[in-house]
């Protein structure tokens, strides 16, 4: 049997202890897809759009969205300058990150008014709420 490159062709490659480095997504990949997804429809951008300018195809932005392929850091971070939002916001929160979000929500004036208002508008009302607040910063 040759040893070499052609041995290995069509395995996932391993390191030294034996585990698999090209690993499937899992339940974080799916979150941060929902997340590009989420955030490229409150932008009204299309998968179209949205792939051209990260230059690959709109096909790729689906399996990002469902989280059938991962998405590489440096991707993710092109992914959210496209979008025009932090990385933070892409990334699944932790439990405790999110306990720390709702005390800050409860903790703020007004915010769970100005949550449900803004929940019971229509979706192309959210746009302009959010253009409008977007630009007041």
């Amino acid at each position: 049997m040759k040893s070499g490159p052609i041995q290995n062709l069509g395995r996932r490659p391993k390191d030294p202890h034996g585990l698999s480095l090209g690993r499937k997504s899992d339940e974080n990949d799916i979150e941060v897809g929902a997340a590009v997804r989420r955030l490229r429809i409150q932008r009204s951008i299309s998968q179209a759009k949205l792939a051209a300018a990260l230059g690959v195809t709109y096909q790729q932005i689906q399996k990002y969205e469902s989280g059938d392929t991962r998405i590489a850091v440096s991707m993710l971070l092109r992914i959210a300058e496209r979008l025009d939002a932090p990385i933070l916001s892409l990334l699944p929160h932790s439990g405790a990150s999110r306990a720390a979000l709702l005390e800050e929500i409860e903790n703020t004036p007004g915010a769970r008014e100005l949550f449900t208002l803004f929940k019971a508008l229509k979706e192309d009302q959210q746009h302009l709420v959010l253009g409008l607040l977007r630009s007041m910063r």
